[in-house]
């Protein structure tokens, strides 16, 4: 704060890009409200934080324009290949840590783009996709001169394509891909037309600008991605949204912020209501069915258990239904894993060093923990370039 209040711009970036490779793409997407500022001792005094998510915005756009976004290379090579798989955060700031150690890289992404959920999904009132490929591109284009960094989009992670083939032709493996696929409601024999997945339908309005949205609309979830689902359907035209939550709000594990903007903006929130089941006629959505719940004592989460009430069924009538309900890895991703072992939760286990059960293979960001903060998955990638670099120099 005291570099930028100078002007000196270069120095100000510095002390940024020291603890995280993103700066600019992570103060717009990232709640500074628990993290930042949440943690300024102005905000304790005076319930007035120092604007520390609006000065690094400003820091690094800034930065950005004058150049001083680059990561450098040193001169001579280490002789080392790295592949990344994956061109989301995680992966993103796992090639960058090693290519500041002079490995070579090579990513290797299933989307035709860069970035991605904060660039495909994220929707744009929070981050503008060409933001984060400005920020990629400027830090990445030194190494892309040099020959030190090659990038493969469109490349499907499959049983053909899978860490089997990718691992013979490199020293180490990153696996970073996020988790592609929501989960669906649970007992549901098939989805009727008027149903469609949060990530989808995310996607889908930040590439076309438009997207079929029903007039009343039903999100099923609690977390950041219900609420950004809701508020998208909210202004892509439907007349009512309903946030439906089998727990209280202030156990939704949504952000404080995002929970009352979406109150601002007029979504109904069906706390203590847990979703069963779609009413359909000749296979278009109609109604969810619904049954209310009450609090009983805490689960493994540490949040009480929401209990059903017999005989509180109801439906609600709807015509579109967007699930929210948690991701998980989609089948072709988890062929081309292999024997690579899972935790129970469906996710890659990985020790405190980030390595999997595949000599070689290191795994960190959503794909470890089911999806935390972009800032989380930063600081997997850098965690684990610094492992990944001290097993090439250890005997």
């Amino acid at each position: 704060i005291k570099a930028y209040g100078e002007g000196d711009i270069s120095k100000a970036y510095s002390i940024l890009s020291e603890n995280n490779i993103f700066p600019e793409m992570c103060a717009l997407i990232c709640p500074v409200e628990v993290q930042c500022k949440g943690a300024c001792v102005e905000n304790i005094f005076s319930r007035r934080p120092v604007a520390i998510s609006e000065i690094q915005q400003a820091i690094a756009k800034e930065a950005r324009v004058q150049g001083l976004v680059k990561i450098s290379v040193p001169k001579d090579p280490s002789g080392k290949k790295v592949a990344i798989v994956g061109a989301g955060p995680a992966g993103m700031a796992c090639a960058a840590k090693l290519l500041q150690f002079g490995h070579h890289i090579e990513i290797f992404e299933k989307a035709s783009t860069l970035g991605g959920i904060p660039g495909t999904v994220i929707p744009f009132e929070r981050i503008d996709s060409q933001i984060v490929l400005n920020e990629i591109n400027s830090l990445f284009n030194d190494a892309k001169e040099k020959r030190r960094l090659a990038i493969q989009t469109d490349f499907p992670f499959n049983s053909k394509n899978n860490i089997e083939s990718i691992r013979q032709n490199f020293d180490a493996v990153f696996l970073g891909f996020g988790l592609s696929v929501s989960m669906q409601l649970p007992g549901v024999a098939s989805r009727p037309k008027g149903v469609i997945d949060a990530l989808s339908y995310l996607r889908s309005v930040k590439s076309n600008g438009d997207t079929e949205t029903g007039k009343i609309v039903a999100v099923l979830g609690g977390g950041n991605t219900a609420i950004d689902a809701a508020v998208t359907a909210r202004e892509q035209g439907a007349q009512d949204v309903y946030i439906v939550y089998r727990r209280s709000f202030n156990e939704m594990p949504a952000w404080q912020k995002d929970r009352d903007d979406a109150m601002e903006k007029s979504i109904h929130f069906l706390i203590l209501s847990q979703p069963l089941d779609y009413v359909e006629r000749n296979g278009a959505l109609v109604g969810l069915k619904i049954i209310q719940t009450q609090l009983g004592e805490p689960d493994e989460s540490g949040r009480r258990r929401p209990e059903i009430i017999p005989g509180s069924e109801y439906v609600l009538n709807v015509d579109q239904v967007i699930e929210a309900i948690g991701q998980r890895m989609d089948d072709d991703t988890k062929k081309a894993l292999g024997i690579i072992e899972l935790n129970k939760s469906g996710w890659i286990k990985v020790d405190d060093c980030y390595r999997t059960s595949l000599t070689g293979v290191f795994a960190g960001g959503d794909v470890i923990n089911g999806g935390a903060t972009a800032v989380q998955a930063v600081v997997d990638g850098m965690k684990t370039a610094e492992e990944i670099h001290k097993v090439f120099n250890s005997k």
